[in-house]
């Protein structure tokens, strides 16, 4: 093959051009610290990247999820504890007034603090989690329940029965509230209704037997709440941290995969520098002298 001195020309203009670009390439991506600035520089690596920034956001949303279901099962304990502690006192109250000898005074301060305690029970059963209302099923912008005189009425009984769901992560949905159907079903308002009733008509056995077993009944009953929500907040702690878990795996994934090495990248550019300056000292060496350097 016959070389001309026009070819070897060509072949180091085209060199310099190859070289002149992998500094171009080095100095880019030390300056952005990303290995890949367009999809066409490498697909495969740039669809890797996506595949893992898509996994990074369902995985924050799944967090948020699960941060509110956290909060909202939180707010509920904290209610749940208020119910008990309220029916605690009702069945202080209770036992008290279940003594014939108390004088008539005592039995009716007694039946004004049990409908202090309904007043109390209705309030927490109207707790909210920022603004929604916990107990109120899909309806958590309306009260759950509504008080008139000893009587307490679920103010959505459809709705109030549903339940709320989040998804934790991929394919996991737990239901996080108590439904105001549930908290009805504990028989709180009505135990603590009954007890002012038998309180106010001074009917010491009734108060003493049938009241005290319907608190003692709807204490369980919020217990047996309690432990359900206890059981949920620790599946979604669990489901936290495996979430954080999964955030700093697909981080270092997605670092591996997108991030330059700074060092190696140094040491890349310094070699084509090299390169370049070496290929201009020999083109200078190998190029033809023409007229014009004679001329000089």
């Amino acid at each position: 093959m016959r070389v001309t001195s026009s070819s070897i020309a060509g072949n180091l203009v085209y060199n310099l051009q190859q070289v002149t670009k992998r500094i171009d390439t080095l100095q880019t991506q030390l300056a952005s610290g990303k290995q890949v600035q367009t999809v066409s520089d490498d697909p495969n690596q740039a669809r890797a990247g996506m595949k893992l920034r898509t996994s990074l956001a369902a995985n924050e949303q799944y967090q948020k999820n699960a941060n509110d279901a956290d909060g909202w099962l939180q707010s509920t304990d904290i209610a749940l504890d208020q119910l008990g502690r309220v029916l605690e006192r009702a069945k202080v109250l209770a036992v008290n007034g279940g003594m014939d000898t108390l004088p008539v005074e005592s039995r009716q301060a007694l039946a004004d603090e049990a409908k202090q305690l309904l007043g109390e029970a209705v309030q927490v059963g109207n707790a909210t989690f920022g603004d929604k209302f916990i107990f109120a099923g899909f309806k958590t912008k309306s009260p759950a329940f509504t008080q008139a005189g000893l009587t307490v009425t679920p103010n959505n009984p459809l709705d109030g029965a549903e339940a709320l769901n989040r998804e934790i992560s991929a394919g996991v949905r737990l239901s996080i509230n108590v439904t105001g159907q549930a908290l009805t079903d504990t028989k709180v308002f009505d135990a603590l209704s009954n007890l002012a009733n038998s309180l106010a008509s001074g009917n010491a056995l009734e108060t003493g037997t049938t009241r005290l077993q319907e608190i003692d009944d709807s204490i369980n009953a919020i217990l047996s709440l309690r432990s359900e929500i206890g059981a949920k907040a620790n599946r979604v702690s669990a489901a936290q941290d495996a979430l954080t878990g999964a955030e700093v795996n697909v981080n270092k994934l997605l670092e591996s995969a997108e991030d330059v090495d700074v060092t190696k990248a140094i040491v890349d550019l310094t070699v084509a520098e090299t390169s370049r300056q070496t290929a201009l000292a020999v083109g200078a060496r190998i190029i033809p002298k023409t007229l014009v350097d004679f001329l000089r």
